[in-house]
C-alpha cells in the first residue's frame, strides 16, 4: 500500500479531547498478524507531512532504520505529533506502531487514527500503550466502525455491542487522513520513538455485514448470557452449574492458598514490626508497606466489588423485549425476588428510574440454592486466598465469615454541594468551600461508618471516588462560569479583589477589559489566558481546602485507620502534592499495562496503592472488553501477571486492587451502561481459569518478589 502524501491542515486540535477518547478503547498487543501492511514509509517521509501541538518531531537514522523520534512538552494536556497522508484501511481492523521510549521515566502514549474532522467526539479510533524507559513496545488502534445492525440506536443503555463496535466515536476506515500520537497531561517532557506503522488483522466484511439471527429478540437468555453465542465455559442450564460447582470446589482444596501467610494474608517469613492492633504503613529499607495489625509486612491484593450483583435495566424503551424467561415480577417464583428500581446516573437513561433485574444474584440463588447469599460470601473468601489475594478492594460486601475473614478497604461517601457549572470537567466537581462541607463529611462519617474505626480487618478509607481536578485552570474556570453566589466563586472573587485591588491591575495582568468588579461578578465563559498565574493559585486554595478538612474529619472519627485519598484518575501535579501532605496511602486508579517505573508527577513522601486496574477480552461472549483490551482470556493472565508483578518492583506501590471481581452485566449496569468482561468470575459464578492462573502465578509468590534481591534490616519482635 501506498502513502500518499498531503499537505493539509486538516488535521483538528487536540485541546477538546474527551477521556473517552483516552481509555475507551486502549489496547495492547506483544506481537502482530503475520500479514501486516507498512502504511508510512519513513525514508520518503519528510517534515512537510508532519503536524505538531506543543511538541518537536524529527526524523532520524538508528542501526540503518529511519524512524520518528518525538518530544512532547507539557504546557499543552494533549501535546502530539501527526503524521498527515491518505490511507484506505477497509481490509484491516487495526492500526499498530512500535514505541520506543527515550525518556528515563514510564510514559504514556496514545495513538489516534483520524477521519476528517476528527475530535475526542467523533470520527476517529484511539488506543494507548505504557512504555518503560529503554522499552519498545506496540500500541495498538481497534478500528470502532459503525455497525451496519445501528446497535447503538437499537440497543440502548449499553457501551459495548454484539457485533464488536463500542459506544462513542466511530471511524470510517476506507478515508484515514491521519496517524497521531499524543501525550496524556504529562506534567514534565517525554520523549520517543515511533516505527514499523502498520495496519493488521484482516477484516471480514461478510462476518460483520451478516444478518442478524431471526428472531433477534430475545437476545439475553434467562441467566444474564448473549444467546445467539456459544464459548468455552458459558453455562447451559441447572446441570452445567452443578458441574461447575463440583469442578470448582476441586480447584480450591487443590489450591488452598499461599504457604507463608498469617491470617491477615502479612508475611509471616518476613520480620515482624510492632504489633499495633491495626494496619499503618512504613518503610523499610527504602520500600513502602502496609504493617499488619500482627505487625508483620503486608502488601495488599485483591478485587475491588467483592458483592453479589449483576442487575441491568428490563424496562425502558423495548428493553422487555430483550430478555428470555424473566420471572413474572408478581409471582411467587424465588426467581422474581430479585427485581429492583433504580436511577441511571449517566447515559441513554440518565435521570430515569426504571425497574432492574439481578442476573448476578438470581444466578447465585440458582447454583447455591436458599442459603446462596452465606455460602457465596464464605466462597468469595475462599476464593481470594486460593487466588493468591489477600484484601477486598472498594465497594465490597465486607461481610463477616469465621473463618475466615478477609482485609478490606472501604469509603465514605457523603452528598456533595456541586459547582453549578460544570461544564469543562467532565462530571460534577464539588464546592469545597461550601458552608456544608465539614459537616455533612463528618456527619456521614459518623452515622454510617464509624464503627470501622475499631475493626482491626479495616486497612484504611477512601474519601470520595475520581474526583475530576483537570488541568490547572479548569477548577477556577468552572468557579468563574458560575453564578454570584456560588461559594466557591465568592472566595475566588475575594482573592483576586485582595490581589489587585483595582480592576484596571487585574486586567492588565490577565490581558482582560472587565469594565468594574461588577462586570466580574456575571458568568465568565471565556477566561484570558493571562489568569493561569491566579488560577492554579486558586486550584492549590481547593486543594488545601479539601485535603485539611478530610484530615481533621479523619482525625476525628478515624484515628486507628489509613486514609487512603480520593482514588485519583487523572494527576494534577499541584492537587496530588497538596494531597501528598495530609494523606497517609496515595490512591491513583491506573488503567495501563505496567506500573513497574510508574511515579507521580510530583515527588512524593508517602507510598501509593492502586485501586483500579484490569484487563478485559471479547472471546467469552461479553460485548466490552474494559478500559484495557487484550487478545483473549490467555493474554489476559499474562497481562495481569504482567501488571502485578511490576507494580511489586515498585518500591512506592504497596497494593493493587483489580476492578472488578464479578464481570459487568451483558446488557449494561444501571449506572452508566458499562459491560464490561472484566471479573475474575462472570455473570453465572464460574471463574476464568486463565485470569486465576494468573492471579495465583503472580500472588502466590508476592512477597518473594518485591523482596528479590534485597535483605530486610528489620529485625522480629522478641516475646
Amino acid at each position: 500500500m501506498r502513502l500518499l502524501i498531503q499537505n493539509s491542515n486538516i488535521f483538528p486540535c487536540l485541546a477538546a479531547f474527551l477521556l473517552i477518547g483516552w481509555i475507551g478503547n486502549p489496547a495492547y498487543s506483544q506481537g502482530t498478524d503475520a500479514s501486516t501492511t507498512a502504511l508510512v514509509d519513513f525514508n520518503t517521509l519528510d517534515l512537510e507531512s508532519i503536524r505538531t501541538l506543543n511538541s518537536e518531531a524529527e526524523l532520524v537514522t538508528v542501526d540503518g532504520k529511519r524512524m520518528l523520534e518525538a518530544t512532547h512538552g507539557f504546557q499543552n494536556q494533549w501535546p502530539h505529533v501527526a503524521i498527515l497522508g491518505k490511507w484506505d484501511l477497509s481490509d484491516f481492523n487495526r492500526v499498530e506502531a512500535d514505541i520506543t521510549n527515550l525518556s528515563d521515566r514510564s510514559l504514556r502514549v496514545g495513538c489516534r487514527v483520524d477521519n476528517p474532522g476528527a475530535s475526542g467526539k467523533k470520527n476517529q479510533s484511539s488506543g494507548g500503550v505504557t512504555v518503560d524507559p529503554g522499552e519498545t513496545r506496540t500500541v495498538v488502534v481497534h478500528f470502532n466502525r459503525s455497525s451496519p445492525h445501528n446497535f447503538e440506536e437499537r440497543l440502548p443503555g449499553m457501551q459495548g455491542y454484539p457485533d464488536g463496535t463500542r459506544f462513542g466515536p466511530k471511524l470510517d476506515p476506507s478515508n484515514v487522513v491521519a496517524i497521531q500520537f499524543f501525550g496524556h497531561r504529562p506534567s514534565s517532557s517525554q520523549r520517543f520513538r515511533v516505527s514499523n506503522i502498520r495496519a493488521a488483522g484482516e477484516f471480514d466484511p461478510e462476518q460483520f455485514n451478516a444478518p442478524l439471527p431471526d428472531p433477534f429478540m430475545p437476545f439475553i437468555d434467562e441467566l444474564g448470557q448473549y444467546k445467539h453465542r456459544d464459548w468455552p465455559g458459558k453455562t447451559h442450564g441447572p446441570e452445567d452449574m452443578r458441574r461447575q460447582r463440583e469442578l470448582e470446589e476441586r480447584d480450591l482444596a487443590a489450591h488452598p492458598g499461599p504457604g507463608g501467610w498469617n491470617r491477615w494474608g502479612g508475611w509471616l517469613e518476613g520480620p515482624q514490626l510492632e504489633a499495633t492492633g491495626h494496619f499503618r504503613v512504613e518503610q523499610v529499607d527504602g520500600r513502602w508497606w502496609f504493617v499488619d495489625p500482627d505487625g508483620y509486612l503486608f502488601w495488599s491484593y485483591g478485587p475491588d466489588c467483592v458483592r453479589m450483583g449483576g442487575d441491568t435495566f428490563v424496562e425502558g424503551g423495548d428493553r422487555p423485549q430483550w430478555f428470555e424467561n424473566l420471572p413474572d415480577p408478581g409471582s411467587n417464583d424465588p426467581l422474581a425476588a430479585f427485581y429492583d428500581t433504580k436511577k441511571q446516573a449517566r447515559g441513554d437513561y440518565a435521570g430515569e428510574e426504571l425497574k432492574t433485574y439481578s442476573f448476578g444474584a438470581a444466578n447465585l440463588y440458582r447454583k447455591y440454592g436458599e442459603d446462596w447469599e452465606n455460602y457465596s460470601a464464605e466462597l468469595a473468601h475462599r476464593r481470594l486466598r486460593s487466588w493468591g489475594m489477600n484484601t477486598m478492594g472498594l465497594w465490597s460486601i465486607g461481610k463477616p465469615v469465621d473463618p475466615p475473614r478477609t482485609p478490606y478497604v472501604d469509603w465514605v461517601f457523603y452528598w456533595h454541594r456541586n459547582i453549578r457549572a460544570w461544564g469543562i470537567t467532565r462530571k460534577p466537581f464539588p464546592d469545597f468551600f461550601h458552608e456544608d462541607f465539614e459537616a455533612d463529611l463528618l456527619q456521614r462519617a459518623q452515622g454510617s461508618k464509624g464503627h470501622l474505626n475499631e475493626d482491626p480487618y479495616c486497612i484504611g478509607i477512601f474519601i470520595d471516588n475520581e474526583l475530576t481536578w483537570g488541568g490547572d485552570t479548569e477548577v477556577g474556570r468552572n468557579a468563574l462560569r458560575s453564578p454570584a453566589d456560588q461559594p466557591a466563586r465568592i472566595v475566588l472573587m475575594n482573592m483576586l479583589k485582595e490581589k489587585y485591588e483595582t480592576i484596571d491591575k487585574l486586567n492588565q495582568a490577565w490581558g482582560s477589559q472587565f469594565a468594574d468588579w461588577a462586570e466580574m461578578e456575571k458568568p465568565i465563559q471565556n477566561v484570558p489566558p493571562g489568569a493561569r498565574e491566579d488560577l492554579d493559585a486558586y486550584l492549590r486554595l481547593t486543594a488545601e481546602t479539601y485535603f485539611s478538612t478530610v484530615r481533621r474529619v479523619m482525625d476525628e472519627v478515624f484515628p486507628n485507620k489509613l486514609y487512603l485519598g480520593p482514588r485519583f484518575a487523572d494527576y494534577n501535579p499541584i492537587v496530588v502534592e497538596v494531597a501528598d501532605k495530609y494523606v497517609d496511602v496515595l490512591s491513583f486508579n491506573i488503567y495501563r499495562h505496567t506500573v513497574a517505573h510508574w511515579q507521580p508527577p510530583v515527588p512524593i513522601s508517602k507510598p501509593m496503592v492502586i485501586g483500579e486496574f484490569h484487563f478485559g477480552a471479547l472471546d467469552r461472549g461479553t460485548f466490552s472488553p474494559g478500559l484495557v483490551q487484550v487478545e483473549n482470556q490467555t493474554e489476559r493472565g499474562l497481562a495481569l501477571e504482567r501488571y502485578l508483578t511490576g507494580a511489586l518492583k515498585n518500591p512506592l506501590i504497596v497494593g493493587a486492587h483489580w476492578f472488578q471481581y464479578r464481570d459487568q452485566v451483558t446488557s449494561g449496569r444501571p449506572l452508566d451502561m458499562e459491560n464490561h468482561q472484566i471479573g475474575f468470575v462472570d455473570i453465572c459464578d464460574v471463574p476464568y481459569a486463565e485470569t486465576v492462573a494468573g492471579s495465583r502465578r503472580a500472588g502466590y509468590s508476592l512477597y518473594e518478589t518485591r523482596t528479590k534481591g534485597r535483605t530486610l534490616s528489620a529485625k522480629p519482635q522478641t516475646e
